[in-house]
């Protein structure tokens, strides 16, 4: 029982980093969209997200329960579902968002790195419960 109270705890930890994606991305877009232009700010945005992230993620492990290996590897797996989910649930359904532009990000050829934010998510739990 206790295990699973903490994989749920870990699991519900998902929901603020919303906030601070949001958070980012208006950030990116009233201070440095312009300047950057749209590949470089995506770029820049992306990595802060990381940053961001692993920040949220470090200090969630000071006050969440401690997770096996296996359960870290599952909370990751979650993590970067739920993020899809968000994604595409978010962008088509309340920004009507064709599936081109949702989709836009992903390419890795073209400069866009958001897929690098997504395997973050997926290993963001090993690297800050230090699991083996």
């Amino acid at each position: 029982m206790k295990a699973e109270l903490a994989f749920l705890a870990w699991l519900l930890a998902w929901f603020p980093m919303i906030i601070l994606a949001i958070a980012n991305g208006v950030t990116r877009q009233k201070l440095y969209l312009r300047r950057l232009g749209d590949l470089r700010a995506h770029q820049v945005a992306t990595l802060i997200a990381m940053v961001l992230f692993y920040g949220y993620a470090s200090l969630a492990a000071e006050f969440l329960p401690a997770l096996n290996p296996r359960a870290a590897w599952y909370v990751g797996v979650c993590w970067l579902l739920m993020t899809i989910a968000f994604e595409v649930l978010f962008g088509r359904l309340r920004l009507r968002m064709p599936w081109k532009r949702l989709l836009h990000d992903y390419n890795l050829l073209k400069g866009r790195i958001w897929t690098l934010l997504l395997l973050w998510l997926l290993l963001l739990p090993r690297i800050v419960l230090k699991a083996d």
